[in-house]
């Protein structure tokens, strides 16, 4: 399996986030990890749904559209 991260819109193999991150200082975060097969993503709709009501119940703003999150996921 191939791990790839997509941190804002760049695709990194790896990634260190600092410590002063207002996400890892509050601790205020969502993601969602989508499986694909045969490249394609399983059940988008569905994660980016969750990912959505994730984000709202925390008052979380996601600056991003689906297609956005479509594309970044054909570009990996």
């Amino acid at each position: 399996m191939t791990t790839k991260i997509n941190f804002n819109g760049e695709l990194c193999d790896e990634l260190s986030i600092s410590v002063m991150d207002h996400g890892f200082l509050f601790g205020d975060s969502v993601y969602e990890v989508v499986s694909t097969h045969n490249n394609q993503p399983c059940f988008l709709d569905k994660h980016l749904d969750r990912l959505n009501n994730s984000a709202h119940a925390i008052s979380l703003r996601i600056p991003r559209d689906r297609e956005w999150f479509r594309e970044q996921l054909k570009s990996t």
